[in-house]
This record gives structure tokens, C-alpha cells and sequence, in this order.
């Protein structure tokens, strides 16, 4: 069940669908592909996963690398059940430096 509620929130952002007090059309220029959303609209995503997950009685957490290390970039993924998720991940990992957008970004982490 939470796999479909990312995969629908990820593809609702894709398409342009207003999701976490977001208009979609904020999105249509910006977001053509999973990945665009972890350019800035990750929270976003998580907040709307959070919300639907939430509204189902499945309980998962939205956590922030900066919870984990000191660092001055901040990504926003689900953390559910040992593993954790995002746009790109909806399969999850886990250990969350390895969701890709550190591969992108790796000084991100050092």
C-alpha cells in the first residue's frame, strides 16, 4: 500500500496534479521526471506521502539528512519500516546515503 501512495504522489507531481499546498502548476515547467522532485519539491513529496500513509493507518516518518549528519544541503525522505524513500527510491534503501540524489550531489556528504 505505501509503495502505491508514492508511486501516485510521485506520478501526481510528474503530471502537474497540486499535491502538499502545492499548485500544480508550479510543477509543470519544473518537474518532468522523478528526480526533479528532489531538486527542491522533496518535502513536498513527503509531506504528501506522509499525509495519505497517515489517512490509511500506515505510520511513517518524514526525516531530513541534516537529522543524521551536519551538513548544509537538506533532503526530505520517508523513513518507514528500516527503510527509506524518496522520488527516486520507491522501492526503498537501507541506508539513505545511498538514494541517488547523493550520487548527483555526493560533496553533499562529505
Amino acid at each position: 500500500m505505501l509503495h502505491e501512495i508514492m508511486k501516485q504522489v510521485t506520478d501526481n507531481m510528474v503530471n502537474g496534479i497540486s499535491v502538499a499546498g502545492v499548485r500544480g502548476s508550479a510543477y509543470n515547467s519544473l518537474i518532468k521526471k522523478p528526480s526533479d522532485i528532489n531538486e527542491g519539491f522533496c518535502g513536498n513529496w513527503a509531506e504528501e506521502v506522509y499525509s495519505r500513509a497517515y489517512n490509511v493507518g500506515i505510520e511513517v516518518h518524514i526525516m531530513h539528512d541534516s537529522d543524521y549528519c551536519d551538513i548544509d544541503y537538506s533532503h526530505t525522505f520517508i523513513y518507514y519500516d528500516g527503510m527509506y524513500y524518496d522520488s527516486e527510491t520507491l522501492n526503498g534503501t537501507d541506508d539513505w546515503t545511498l538514494l541517488p540524489i547523493y550520487d548527483r550531489y555526493p560533496t553533499i556528504l562529505r
